[in-house]
């Protein structure tokens, strides 16, 4: 509430003269109290009154009660400001919405108190308006023996209060337009569904934060990653995954000190900027971090449990804030890689390493250009006869310089910078044009090629498949498809959608890596899946480990029972060999049949119908020399 009280009446002024003076104050957006001060002076020399109050009190709440007061002691201001606006003689006007005159105000019932100066006894009021409702009243009066309030005085009261009533108007969408910007501006900065600081809100907040560092008073960002959360919003729905969200962030606001700032920059990426802390510390910090958000979360009637990857970056001099949060997304990659629940504080190394990951996707998209890349295939053997029943195609590039790369090399810069679906491409083309000419000494030989769970969302999948088809005249039933879970987990009408318009160009599924990923049975029963791939991490422990014996013989009997068929990857060993065959395993592939070979090599195998006997032998030839095969990094997410 804002008041003033003066006793000071000056010389009367001319109408016009005054009247601009206060139009004058209200267009240049002087305080409101100045503009209500200077009406009340105003009703006091243009209407020759000894007493003039003016009183606003906005009825929503919205902005403060203003209050001026003329001919009345100092004292009275605070109970007249607080006095109810529909209160007394002046409490008609208000009530009434309506200008009200007295002539004999001492005969007024509704007069309240006395004046301590002056025998009032004339009196006029009329409301203060804003938006054509009643938010204040002025009053004036006289004690001039037999003072009346002419016509022409009245409309000069009547004009006073429309001015006191543009100004309330004005100063509250004055106010209102504040709110509006300082609320903008909060929402500008900071995330809708936690509240926590947004990512232009985190870069501001750092910037500034950043322009203290130094060696004495260190800074550390914290990059977190809530890791696999893409699984809790297939499993359970984005609500569930929202309000997983608003959990974490409140258990990051737990944990950190008060100095620090917690920020979520996008989808489940959040990071804390701790001022003056050194590396060594932040550590710390996110070891306790990793242990709270490791607690199980209850969501309603559901219990989900979380880890995070965290990256620390350390700043001990000015920088670009962008600079030390890219350092710390790095090092937080660099967790994930580890193994994921894990913290990995950044050094310069990572920068170079990140260098030539940058320089390695240049390279891969020249590759695609130049005929650098080709498919390799690996046998899978059907272990009743020793035949090759179906191939596998493997990209390969033969880089100018870093001599023949593994997919294990450049697969997850194609993932992550879209190239994967042109790879992916490239392999179709490539894998079935081997096949169509294969054709002429295996029309039965089938073909699977790996699809990436970001090319099988692409729109434009099935044109892609279906040309393919046409241009190497294949029988789409000749072609699998190698998906891992994530493929059919989440999106289950697009995905359903896409594979059963690939099933009417005959296509087959097979899922790869079956078992390592969140396997959920529902998913072999609702999508159209035509065989699982044992991943070779249950198939190394055959003839030595009872808990992958027993595993892979689930597998096998979930497959037969729902009608799909089963391959063995991973293949090294003859015991293995035959503890699949007792099993029922129909296919296996593996490096005691061959590693992936060329086209040309595989077509020479083809052409001479190699035959593997139980002891994993090519009958017709001998096994190319060859290394110890390495691991292949599995692609299941």
């Amino acid at each position: 509430m804002t008041a003033t009280a003066s006793n000071a009446v000056g010389e009367p002024l001319d109408l016009n003269a005054r009247m601009f003076g206060i139009q004058r104050s209200i267009s240049l957006r002087a305080p409101l109290q100045e503009v209500l001060d200077s009406i009340t002076q105003g009703a006091a020399e243009l209407l020759d009154a000894e007493v003039v109050g003016l009183r606003i009190q906005p009825g929503d709440g919205v902005g403060a009660s203003h209050a001026s007061l003329l001919g009345y002691s100092e004292d009275l201001l605070e109970a007249f400001a607080e006095m109810p606006l529909g209160h007394g003689f002046a409490g008609r006007a208000f009530s009434e919405n309506r200008l009200v005159v007295s002539d004999d105000y001492q005969a007024e019932r509704d007069r309240v108190g006395r004046n301590e100066r002056y025998e009032l006894q004339a009196a006029m009021a009329t409301p203060v308006l804003e938006h054509g409702r009643p938010v204040g009243v002025i009053n004036v009066a006289s004690a001039r023996p037999g003072r009346r309030f002419t016509t022409a005085e009245q409309k000069i009261l009547v004009s006073l209060a429309e001015y006191a009533s543009v100004a309330v108007t004005d100063a509250a969408a004055v106010d209102q337009l504040r709110r509006s910007l300082d609320r903008a501006e909060f929402e500008a900065r900071h995330d809708g569904l936690t509240g926590l600081l947004n990512r232009d809100g985190a870069i501001a907040t750092l910037d500034a934060a950043m322009a203290h560092a130094s060696a004495e008073r260190p800074l550390s960002l914290l990059f977190i990653d809530i890791d696999r959360f893409k699984v809790v919003n297939d499993l359970f729905g984005h609500q569930v995954g929202d309000q997983v969200l608003v959990e974490v962030a409140s258990r990051l606001r737990s944990v950190v000190r008060g100095d620090d700032e917690v920020a979520r920059l996008s989808g489940d990426e959040f990071v804390v900027i701790a001022r003056g802390v050194d590396g060594a510390i932040a550590g710390r910090l996110a070891q306790r971090l990793l242990e709270r958000v490791a607690d199980p979360i209850t969501i309603g009637d559901r219990e989900v449990e979380l880890t995070v990857s965290i990256g620390v970056a350390e700043a001990d001099e000015p920088v670009a804030g962008e600079s030390l949060l890219a350092d710390a997304d790095v090092a937080m990659y660099r967790a994930k890689q580890g193994g994921r629940c894990g913290m990995v504080r950044f050094d310069g190394k990572m920068r170079a390493e990140l260098v030539d990951r940058a320089e390695l996707e240049r390279e891969l998209r020249v590759a695609l250009e130049s005929a650098e890349l080709s498919a390799y295939f690996q046998p899978g053997v059907d272990l009743s006869t020793g035949r090759i029943a179906r191939v596998e195609a493997l990209v390969r590039w033969k880089h100018p310089t870093r001599g023949l790369l593994e997919p294990d090399r450049f697969i997850e810069v194609a993932e992550e910078t879209g190239i994967i679906a042109e790879l992916d491409r490239f392999m179709l083309e490539e894998s079935c044009r081997h096949l169509a000419a294969w054709s002429a000494c295996r029309p039965d030989l089938s073909l699977s090629v790996n699809l990436s769970a970001r090319h099988f969302k692409d729109d434009s999948l099935v044109a892609v498949v279906r040309e393919v088809l046409q241009a190497t005249g294949l029988d789409g039933s000749r072609l699998w498809l190698e998906i891992t879970e994530s493929v059919v987990m989440g999106e289950d009408s697009a995905a359903l959608e896409t594979m059963d318009r690939l099933k009417e160009l005959g296509v087959r599924f097979m899922v790869d890596d079956f078992g390592t990923g969140y396997s959920s049975l529902i998913y072999l029963k609702r999508f159209p899946l035509d065989a699982l791939k044992i991943h070779r991490g249950f198939v190394d422990g055959l003839g030595e480990d009872r808990e992958d014996e027993a595993i892979v013989a689930a597998v096998i009997g979930l497959a037969a029972a729902l009608g799909q068929s089963v391959v063995a990857e991973g293949v090294e060993h003859e015991r293995q060999v035959a503890w699949l065959r007792d099993l029922g395993c129909p296919i296996a592939q593996g490096y005691l049949f061959s590693r992936p070979i060329d086209g040309p090599s595989m077509g020479r195998m083809l052409a001479a119908d190699v035959r593997f006997p139980g002891h994993g032998v090519p009958a017709a030839e001998e096994p190319v020399p060859m290394a110890p095969p390495p691991r292949l990094v599995s692609r299941a997410w």
